[in-house]
């Protein structure tokens, strides 16, 4: 979005990218300079000095994961006095796939986040992570490649289902899991107002909980609603400590009413409208912008995936885009079940009807090679059109994905329309427990 498009808040929250709080660091100063040390001691053999803030393999492309581990590093080094380092699970030249983040990185004084910020290909050279300390956030179940044994999870805070780990964590308050929109408002709520937050980060934070919530909306009926108190009452506490603090009018600073400021309306339209523009991706780059991973506790090399894209698949899944990325993608992964789900407005600049859809891919993808792939598809079929599925799925015929002997494929219509990935996972996840 160019500067002559871009609103007055906008503008605003760009020119106040550069400052910091009075006597300290920017955020920016503080992630490149915890990112050098920590690639040094880990030279060094001493990674293990070091807890590693990480989010979950999804959201190494979510904004509400990147600003839950910059923000909550920053607090335990800050706070509690802990060599903390955020680490984004994504590689380096994947943070172009999700252009929102790389703006609101921008705003918040990023200016090569490709540089700056810890990623995985930044560590491709050990054998082993070479860290066995984590705090976790978006999530709150540590990724086994990251640690073995002796991994050690010091804080989990998430706002996902509660998987049951890591109950003896000390403090108690490290230990914070509630469903709401976004994890960045539970990330908020460790910070108070003695505390010395950077204007940048509090906007970082504020982004991330007004995109999870598609902008504090409101709904008819509260329930349908993303947006929890907690998220109320975090972006109440963000909008006057951010770079658009002066764009917040006088009594809407409540948390019942900042969804009402016309700073906050249009910060979060500006970033939705990049965030669901993937007209210049092609169907490779689709599937692996957004995505998430499933595995078999009891076979481990048994997987399953979730794409999210924003786009119809009329779009970018014909002519055979989308089995060729789809397999490709699959084969990189070791993944035997891939599910594409698109949510997406129909007409001209999206002003139309909103529609889901689904596209599975079924293939032997395990080291074995001993799958029944025509028998793991048919109940993969039986479980995503159930009733008890609630997605209300009709089989797509006019799209048809490639189909062979080794491999298996259906697109669907999907009629409920408020069930995303999240209500897509657990079937998944209940599919891979049966097939134990």
């Amino acid at each position: 979005m160019t500067d002559s498009t871009t609103s007055p808040a906008i503008a605003s929250l760009k020119k106040g990218s550069d400052s910091a709080p009075l006597g300290g660091p920017t955020i920016r100063d503080f992630v490149v300079d915890a990112k050098t040390k920590y690639l040094s001691d880990c030279q060094e053999g001493k990674g293990g000095d070091w807890t590693v803030v990480v989010g979950n393999e999804a959201g190494g492309m979510n904004l509400d994961t990147i600003a839950s581990a910059i923000a909550f590093a920053w607090f335990l080094s800050k706070s509690k006095n802990v060599k903390a380092v955020p680490l984004i699970q994504t590689e380096t030249t994947d943070l172009r796939l999700r252009p929102e983040n790389l703006y609101v990185l921008r705003m918040a004084g990023f200016d090569n986040a490709a540089q700056q910020l810890l990623c995985l290909d930044n560590l491709k050279q050990y054998k082993t992570f070479p860290s066995t300390t984590f705090a976790l956030v978006d999530h709150n179940t540590l990724e086994p490649y990251l640690g073995g044994s002796t991994a050690k999870v010091m804080a989990v805070v998430d706002h996902h289902q509660d998987e049951g780990n890591y109950k003896d964590i000390t403090p108690a308050s490290f230990r914070r899991i509630e469903t709401c929109g976004s994890c960045s408002s539970l990330i908020t709520t460790f910070f108070t107002a003695a505390e010395s937050l950077p204007a940048e980060l509090a906007t970082l934070l504020m982004c991330a909980l007004l995109i999870d919530t598609d902008g504090l909306e409101r709904k008819k009926n509260p329930d349908d609603e993303k947006a929890k108190a907690v998220d109320r009452s975090s972006c109440a506490f963000l909008a006057p400590r951010s770079t658009i603090s002066g764009d917040i009018p006088t009594g809407l600073e409540d948390p019942d009413d900042i969804d009402k400021a016309d700073a906050i309306q249009s910060l979060a339209t500006t970033i939705s409208g990049i965030k669901d523009d993937v007209s210049k991706f092609s169907a490779w780059d689709l599937v692996r912008r957004d995505y998430k991973e499933y595995a078999n506790t009891a076979n481990p090399n048994l997987k399953a995936g979730l794409c999210s894209v924003p786009s119809g698949f009329e779009d970018w899944a014909t002519k055979g885009q989308l089995d060729k990325a789809g397999k490709e993608w699959m084969k990189q992964r070791a993944v035997s079940i891939l599910g594409v789900c698109t949510s997406f407005h129909t007409g001209k600049h999206g002003g139309g009807k909103h529609k889901r859809e689904m596209g599975w891919i079924i293939r032997d993808n395990t080291p074995s090679q001993l799958l029944d792939v025509k028998e793991l598809a048919s109940r993969v079929w039986v479980k995503l059109e159930s009733s008890a599925s609630n997605l209300d799925l009709k089989v797509d015929k006019d799209f048809e994905l490639d189909e062979g002997e080794n491999h298996k494929a259906r697109v669907y219509k999907q009629g409920n329309l408020k069930a995303n990935r999240k209500a897509v996972a657990p079937l998944v996840e209940a599919l891979l427990k049966d097939l134990a």
